[in-house]
Order: structure tokens, then C-alpha cells, then sequence
């Protein structure tokens, strides 16, 4: 019994990060969509960020709705730069809330 709630515990932990790494790529691909969008970017840039976005909206909606595990999380953006854990390279870097 003690066992099964660790585990539960445990997977309820890669859930909540996986969630939380979800909505960060999803809320960074946003601002990059709508940077672009008030500049004066070229159609190219605009639609990798716009299928970037997408891609994000839809594993945050994967995880939220249980229908994606924490480790089949998307790997590697569409255009095969980074990893869904991993900001995008003009993405200010986020604060970690400190625990303790």
C-alpha cells in the first residue's frame, strides 16, 4: 500500500512538471507569435512561430486532458531545435520559484 502511493505520488509530481513545462513553451511561443506580429518580420518567421505556438497549445492540451504521459511529452519542436523542456533561444529565460 505504502509503495502504490509513492508511486501515485511520483506520478502525480512528472504530471504537475510536465504541465508546468507545457504552459511555459505554450505562454513563450505566444509572446514570440505576438512580437513578430507588431514587427516587421517576415512571413517565413511569423509562420514557424505561429506552427511553434500550435504545436504547444496542443501538448498542454494533451496533458492537461490526461491524454499525454509526462514521458511521451513532444521531444522536439516541429522544426527539430529544442525540447519541449528547453526555452526557446530568444525566450528571456523564466524564474524558478525557489523552494523552500
Amino acid at each position: 500500500m505504502f509503495n502504490n502511493n509513492v508511486q501515485a505520488t511520483r506520478d502525480a509530481e512528472r504530471q504537475r512538471q510536465a504541465l508546468g513545462r507545457a504552459d511555459r513553451r505554450r505562454k513563450d511561443a505566444g509572446v514570440r507569435v505576438k512580437r513578430l506580429m507588431e514587427t516587421d518580420s517576415n512571413v517565413e518567421e511569423r509562420a514557424e512561430a505561429e506552427v511553434e505556438y500550435r504545436s504547444a497549445v496542443d501538448e498542454w492540451q494533451q496533458i492537461t486532458n490526461g491524454e499525454l504521459e509526462p514521458e511521451q511529452e513532444v521531444a522536439e519542436s516541429p522544426e527539430g531545435e529544442e525540447t519541449a523542456g528547453e526555452p526557446a533561444p530568444d525566450a528571456a529565460p523564466a524564474e524558478e520559484p525557489s523552494e523552500g
